[in-house]
């Protein structure tokens, strides 16, 4: 990335303070989304309760970081800028994926890990 006197001491190019969320992608059918009252080709932010049932009902899946601001940051971060992240993550198995794989985008994190079961919030 090129560096100008106005980047010069900063300690990032880029924060960003967001959401930050594990995306799961499984493979299901047509008539697994019917019984959930889900929508093929969507997004939904679910609480603990509606997880923790899809994820028993499903089979395996990949667990990987997302989230508008996290997403963009990784960019950054890939193509040589220094971009930092501000947001909560719950202290769990989620959370410790979301860790991992800022930890790999080589992210600077300030993130506060709580243990306490916060609801989805409407956007």
């Amino acid at each position: 990335m090129i560096r100008n006197d106005s980047t010069a001491g900063h300690l990032f190019d880029v924060v960003g303070i967001g959401n930050a969320i594990v995306d799961v992608l499984v493979k299901s059918d047509d008539s697994f989304l019917a019984n959930y009252s889900l929508v093929k080709g969507s997004m939904s932010l679910i609480d603990q309760e509606k997880a923790e049932e899809l994820y028993n009902a499903s089979g395996p899946g990949m667990e990987t970081s997302g989230g508008s601001a996290a997403n963009t940051l990784s960019g950054i971060s890939q193509l040589g800028g220094r971009a930092g992240f501000i947001g909560r993550v719950k202290k769990d198995q989620l959370g410790d994926i979301l860790l991992t794989t800022s930890r790999l985008w080589e992210l600077t994190l300030r993130l506060l890990q709580q243990s306490v079961v916060l609801p989805p919030q409407d956007a």
